[in-house]
């Protein structure tokens, strides 16, 4: 405590007393050398230094009695230090030195004594900096003099390139700056982005430093390695000093567009800056230009909802309408992104509300194209009061209340219908707005039109009405909404299938059971004389055959139908079985299916359609629930003829094990060896001949 007070007196007290000079204290194992450092006590240092205290005592981190010497600006105690043999270039952790902390806090005296005792100018620390950099970044131009004077590397590069010049002009030292040109500084080096110094002054929003570094011969109008000039960086920031000083340096373009193809203009707008954008119109920035997409500055403010800067551009002579790549205006693109203020400014100017891009998509289309969510509601509401056309068709006929359902957006449903929008209107496929929020299970925007008169059973083009699509995609709240407003439960479209139809094919057992609640009819087959039950089978959805089977759907086949002979043939056993959906199978024989029901035209069973597209773990279930190891078909081919034409050999093991006959001869007089070896399954031929097929070999 003594030696930090600088307390002479009281030190040599402590010292005579038997203090160990050396000890080190208990606050970051700093001895008391370290006090007398850290407060520029030079008699105290000394008195420790004669009494034999080590110079360079460590504390915590590495610190040295000379780091805190060097910090504090303390020369006279940096150099009694290093007289007395402190490493000048010992480092704490970090790997920053004395030279490094005494330039980077602009200490000028216990620079140069560092210097003189011998300390390296260039070191760089652990984060690849050197004291010159430390000392340019904090604006220290008179130590930025003394470590160039001693030979520092002017336009040493730091991390990722960058010079002393780029972290002083980024910080506007001005003083630093024109120390580092004045001793030879380049003023065009770039860094590993190819950032110059005058990029990082445009981007930090220095207008004098900008003027320094032009006036030493930077080029205004350089480009970095990603093609952005400095006013883009200024424009970027919106820095409306540094964008007038860059344009008045005389070779700047203010037009000039960057590697995307956006101009100083675009950028400053679509970041909102206000003065920036002024600065740039009143330096010549065309209000018009186009980026690389076909779309002006207005397009950009618009995008972001920048209402204040549309307002300058509109004032500054930018069409209002001016339409971008694919025709869309800047009121469209404010519309569709929800910025109610934005658009509430476009309309002030005069944009039409019932413009129309290439798709023939109005700004009402886009305002409703995203939900209720954010200002999409006041911007919809803006749009109306506008006199915006609430029918208008896109090129496949979809008006602002299709996208309104088909995007949920019940308040915009709400708002349209109140605005006189057409509730029945089709779309290029006959679907109404209740189809497309039906199809993806929008209830309250289902409800909003239901209550404004949606026709409940209104059919599409393919004959599907709201609740086909409502059941398909298992929305059984939808369903429920839409046979409580009369959609007809049982409807069918062009291939005969109903609603349940649709459910039972999508494994939608939430809409299935909805459905059966209503009072659809479980049994009732399509133009091929499959039911519900038939779908849900041929589809693997094993969890709605029981309530499907429960509420009456048959187990057998269902003959007629307009599909004429085909259709009617096959049980939804024979169906799953086809398709290798081992649940569905199981399903249906717990309901009790029969296991060896035959089709009506080659007279199947479903082990033996399982067998021929060699599906040899549900011949195993088939079999295990009865079904005849050697039945025949009406070609008199057995399973194993089957499964031996399609080279199954696992099949034929599974029936082998089970005690089919391999030796069964059909109509006409062949065994199953003989169709393999005309097929030319000749791994089949020999495993058949072998007597005990192996399920290990392929066919």
């Amino acid at each position: 405590a003594a030696a930090s007070a600088g307390n002479l007196p009281a030190l040599q007290d402590a010292l005579a007393a038997g203090a160990d000079v050396g000890a080190p204290t208990g606050w970051c194992a700093f001895t008391a050398l370290h006090g007398a450092a850290a407060g520029g006590h030079s008699a105290a240092a000394l008195a420790l230094l004669a009494l034999g205290a080590p110079a360079d005592a460590a504390g915590d981190h590495g610190w040295t009695p000379l780091h805190l010497a060097a910090r504090g600006g303390h020369a006279e105690v940096v150099s009694l230090l290093i007289s007395a043999g402190a490493a000048v270039d010992g480092r704490v952790c970090g790997g920053t030195t004395p030279l490094h902390l005494a330039a980077a806090a602009g200490h000028g005296r216990a620079v140069a004594a560092l210097l003189a005792g011998g300390a390296a100018v260039g070191g760089r620390d652990g984060a690849g900096w050197a004291p010159l950099h430390r000392a340019a970044k904090r604006g220290h131009a008179a130590v930025v003099g003394l470590l160039v004077d001693a030979g520092a590397d002017v336009d040493g590069g730091g991390r990722g390139g960058t010079t002393p010049l780029h972290l002083a002009a980024s910080g506007g030292r001005d003083g630093a700056v024109a120390a580092l040109l004045h001793r030879g500084a380049a003023v065009g080096a770039v860094d590993d982005k190819g950032v110059a110094a005058i990029h990082c002054a445009a981007s930090a929003g220095r207008p004098s430093t900008v003027w320094l570094l032009v006036g030493g011969g930077a080029d205004a109008a350089a480009a970095d390695a990603a093609g952005y000039a400095p006013l883009t960086y200024a424009a970027s920031g919106g820095h409306a000093a540094v964008v007038a000083a860059l344009a008045a340096a005389g070779s700047v373009d203010v037009a000039a567009a960057d590697a995307r193809g956006s101009t100083p203009l675009h950028v400053a707008a679509a970041g909102g800056h206000v003065p920036a954008v002024a600065a740039l119109i009143v330096a010549g920035a065309p209000v018009d230009a186009a980026d690389g997409g076909g779309f002006s500055p207005l397009h950009a403010a618009a995008e972001r909802g920048r209402a204040a800067v549309i307002t300058a551009l509109v004032a500054a002579g930018e069409s209002v309408d001016a339409a971008g790549r694919g025709g869309a205006t800047a009121l469209s693109w404010a519309a569709g992104r929800g910025h109610a203020a934005a658009v509430a400014a476009l309309l002030a100017a005069g944009a039409d509300a019932r413009a129309a891009d290439e798709a023939g998509l109005t700004p009402l289309h886009a305002a409703v194209s995203h939900g209720d969510s954010g200002g999409h509601a006041g911007a919809v509401r803006a749009l109306l009061a506008a006199g915006a056309a609430v029918d208008a068709r896109s090129v496949d006929a979809c008006t602002p209340l299709h996208m309104a359902a088909l995007t949920g957006a019940s308040g915009a449903v709400g708002a349209l219908l109140a605005g006189g929008a057409s509730v029945d209107a089709v779309d290029g496929g006959r679907r109404t707005p209740l189809a497309m929020a039906a199809a993806a299970g929008w209830l309250p925007a289902a409800a909003a039109l239901l209550a404004g008169g949606a026709a409940a059973g209104a059919a599409d083009g393919a004959g599907r009405t709201p609740l086909h699509r409502a059941a398909e995609g298992d929305h059984a709240p939808l369903v429920g909404a839409l046979t409580a407003a009369g959609a007809p439960v049982d409807a069918d479209d062009e291939r005969g299938d109903t609603p349940l139809h649709r459910a039972a094919g999508s494994g939608a057992a939430a809409a299935v059971a909805a459905l059966l609640a209503a009072g659809a009819a479980a049994g009732a087959p399509n133009d091929v004389a499959d039911t519900p039950l038939h779908t849900a089978a041929g589809r693997g959805h094993a969890a709605v055959i029981p309530p499907l089977v429960a509420a009456g759907a048959p187990l057998g086949a269902v003959p007629g139908g307009p599909g004429g002979l085909a259709a009617g043939i096959d049980t939804p056993l024979h169906v799953a079985a086809a398709a290798g959906h081992a649940a569905a199978v199981r399903a249906l024989l717990d309901a009790g299916a029969v296991v060896d029901a035959v089709d009506a035209v080659d007279g199947e069973t479903a082990m033996l359609m399982a067998a021929q597209r060699g599906h040899a773990g549900l011949v195993g279930v088939l079999l295990a629930a009865g079904a005849g190891a050697d039945r025949t078909n009406v070609d008199g081919d057995t399973a194993a003829h089957l499964a031996a034409d399609g080279g199954h050999l696992p099949v034929l093991a599974v029936l082998h094990g089970r005690g089919a006959s391999m030796e069964i001869t059909n109509l006409n007089y062949e065994s199953a060896a003989d169709i393999a070896a005309e097929r030319g399954h000749l791994a089949v031929v020999a495993a058949l001949l072998g007597g005990v097929p192996s399920a290990g070999v392929g066919g």
